[in-house]
């Protein structure tokens, strides 16, 4: 990777924060982790991500809400994929009718989570 691209991972599961961690940082990328989505704003308000992966059910601010508060805060907005034990069809219309412009069931598929990522990075590029 030419230029290491900074991902924000914000979920309040320690277990599954250590994993996303892990396997992004393995494959090249800079990644800090938020436990929720209040510390999430704080990092964005103060710093460029190109990519925020986030959780749905957080305590204080959700998933949902940091999306819609990123998209009001943000001119150059980050890629931004759901990461959720929610895997209703239902769930992923509205996620990604509130501005997620991608939708990963967990338990998460590291293959297809990394796909996703530099596939929706690309465009995010173009």
């Amino acid at each position: 990777m030419a230029d290491l691209k900074k991902i924000l991972v914000v979920e309040d599961e320690l277990t599954n924060a250590i994993l996303l961690k892990r396997v992004l940082s393995k494959a090249g990328y800079s990644v800090l982790v938020s436990h929720n989505g209040t510390d999430a704003l704080r990092h964005l308000e103060k710093d460029y991500f190109d990519a925020v992966l986030t959780d749905w059910m957080m305590p204080q601010v959700d998933g949902i809400e940091l999306i819609r508060r990123l998209r009001e805060m943000k001119k150059e907005l980050p890629l931004i994929i759901m990461i959720t034990a929610l895997v209703s069809e239902g769930a992923r219309s509205y996620a990604l009718e509130s501005g997620s412009d991608d939708f990963i069931a967990k338990p998460i598929d590291v293959d297809e989570l990394l796909t996703r990522l530099k596939d929706g990075l690309e465009r995010n590029r173009q």
